[in-house]
């Protein structure tokens, strides 16, 4: 178990301009199919979601997860798409100013609880070799999963920001 710092605000979000890795966590509230880029037709089951991905052009983590948080927006990236339905919402976001791109090692880490998610098959991930960067939590609420990912896998300061109940489900 490694120790980790965490911090809890109601406040609006205030996102460092610094480089970063991002995670969003995602409810849909209930089954959709929707066409995501070059992906195509994916099926969506009603539950929590979490997706990371990682922001180090200027303006980073604020630039990116703002963009992300705007309802109007050029679809783009995978997520574009899947956060451009009425039936999804961002509950929450936790991120990490780093210069270095760690998505992929969060991702990978991610991966191995099999038992707690299942990876959307190449969503996010175009530009590498996970396995996606979006996630379904099984059985587990974001709040639960949030906890394990705090107290088992991330070996950062992650700083988290609340955004609606979701989290107490």
């Amino acid at each position: 178990m490694i120790p980790v710092q965490n911090y809890f605000s109601s406040s609006n979000l205030q996102l460092t301009a610094a480089s970063g890795t991002y995670v969003l966590f995602i409810d849909v509230s209930k089954d959709i199919t929707l066409e995501i880029g070059s992906l195509g037709e994916i099926k969506f089951v009603k539950g929590f979601y979490i997706y990371i991905g990682s922001a180090l052009s200027p303006g980073g983590l604020a630039k990116r997860v703002e963009r992300h948080l705007r309802s109007e927006k050029k679809l783009f990236w995978h997520i574009d798409y899947l956060l451009n339905s009425s039936l999804t919402e961002i509950s929450a976001v936790a991120w990490i100013a780093d210069q270095q791109k760690l998505e992929c090692s969060i991702s990978q880490e991610i991966d191995k609880l099999v038992d707690l998610v299942s990876s959307i098959s190449h969503f996010g991930s175009s530009d590498c070799k996970c396995k996606g960067h979006l996630k379904l939590i099984k059985g587990k609420s974001i709040r639960d999963f949030y906890k394990i990912i705090l107290s088992v896998i991330v070996p950062f300061d992650f700083v988290f920001e609340k955004f609606s109940n979701n989290l107490s489900r």
